[in-house]
């Protein structure tokens, strides 16, 4: 697309790693943060999580896109293979629906972690 003359209105897309997009992004910058099938390869995803909020507007919408616990035998290390976290919607402790990122050594309810 940008060898064509075509120039969409507001630029291109940007790349840069979640755990560094404070250096390359201002707080509050987007409306509207989309993630597809990426969080899940990251070493770190809820300071992921926190940094996609962190540059997201107020009143944007953040939109995860990820397969559900694409494999779940159990990963056996934090730093290596394709996908090395679960996603999942699972009852929290009030029986309410949660958000839990997970793998053989963590389980968190990102429902409760982002409150």
């Amino acid at each position: 697309a940008k060898e064509s003359q075509f120039r969409p209105p507001y630029g291109f897309p940007e790349y840069c790693d979640v755990e560094e997009l404070w250096q390359f992004f201002p707080k509050n910058y987007f409306h509207v943060v989309f993630v597809s099938n990426a969080l899940d390869h990251t070493v770190h995803p809820i300071r992921g999580l926190k940094l996609l909020l962190w540059v997201l507007h107020p009143d944007g919408k953040l939109l995860l896109r990820h397969f559900r616990n694409v494999h779940p035998e159990r990963w056996m290390s934090l730093s290596d293979g394709q996908h090395q976290w679960g996603f999942d919607v699972d009852l929290g402790p009030s029986g309410e629906q949660s958000f839990f990122i997970w793998n053989h050594l963590h389980r968190w309810n990102v429902t409760q972690v982002l409150e």
